[in-house]
């Protein structure tokens, strides 16, 4: 091993320390080396429809790079969901990446959050089977009964303030 002074053994121990901040998720770092420490939310669905307060509280991670393991998110973010995903989170069935995901924060004692604009059938609520639709609101139910939170978007507009949630 060469000799190193001292200002290049600390730059090359801080790179690898940063490397190993990003490699684990326990932080992330750009291009100028800046740290953010800001815990990984995990959201199903369409990053840019979240709340503003989300983005500056939370780092965001896509369902692409969910490999199975929920430990290394601090909360779940929903906003989408398909009509089979809503009923196979509610029934407990881990059968896709995003019902998996949710089952596992739950069981995990992470906080799950849902905006109301992932309900897909809250847009025929005026057309649909009043049947129909009741077993689709149960399945909210249900999931509300597990403990994820209710983000309702019009009680607050677009911009959501932080304390939406707690509000809500």
């Amino acid at each position: 091993m060469e000799n190193l002074s001292y200002d290049a053994l600390v730059e090359l121990i801080t790179k690898e320390v940063l490397k190993v901040l990003s490699q684990t998720n326990i932080a992330s770092v750009d291009c100028n080396g800046n740290v953010d420490k800001r815990p990984l939310a995990l959201v199903i669905g369409d990053i840019k429809s979240l709340p503003s307060f989300a983005g500056e509280k939370y780092r965001f991670a896509d369902l692409d790079t969910y490999k199975g393991d929920i430990s290394c998110f601090d909360c779940v973010f929903i906003a989408s969901l398909t009509f089979a995903q809503l009923a196979d989170c509610a029934l407990g069935r881990d059968s896709t990446p995003a019902s998996c995901a949710v089952i596992k924060a739950l069981l995990s004692g992470k906080k799950v959050y849902l905006l109301e604009s992932a309900l897909p059938h809250r847009a025929f609520k005026e057309t649909a089977d009043r049947k129909v639709y009741a077993m689709l609101e149960g399945y909210v139910n249900s999931l509300r009964s597990f403990g994820v939170e209710f983000i309702r978007e019009q009680w607050f507009g677009k911009n959501l303030n932080k304390d939406a949630i707690e509000d809500n």
